[in-house]
């Protein structure tokens, strides 16, 4: 079995103070120089809320290709302070060259009178 050195699955990167309550696109992570990233799963969870009721639906994508890491779906049950949801890889996997950015893009947002979100981006480097 081959030891794998720089190749271990980790948090890249946290990114808090999303409003889940508005429709918008939030850098979250770029990709660093002369390295390639596989994004596994982005991690998000609400840090503070009033009055929500529908959660927000979200995409992962990167950018400058804004292709989707992970396809927009309702955040199912994610409305309260620690709920979290995992964007999770179950089948293709998508290399980003270095200078990629992954995104969140906020495609339906939460009704809410405010639902504020931080982000993990979880991978690894190659």
């Amino acid at each position: 079995m081959a030891i794998l050195i720089g190749s271990v699955v980790q948090r890249l990167a946290t990114f808090s103070g999303i409003s889940a309550t508005a429709v918008a696109s939030t850098p979250l992570y770029t990709v660093p120089t002369g390295r390639t990233a596989i994004i596994t799963a982005v991690v998000p969870r609400v840090t503070a809320q009033t009055a929500a009721t529908v959660p927000a639906t979200a995409q992962i994508e990167s950018s400058p290709a804004a292709a989707d890491i992970f396809p927009s779906e309702l955040m199912t049950g994610v409305l309260v302070v620690n709920d979290d949801w995992t964007f999770a890889a179950g089948a293709k996997g998508v290399a980003l060259p270095a200078a990629a950015t992954v995104s969140i893009n906020i495609t339906v947002a939460a009704t809410a009178t405010s639902q504020t979100l931080s982000v993990d981006v979880v991978g690894y480097l190659q």
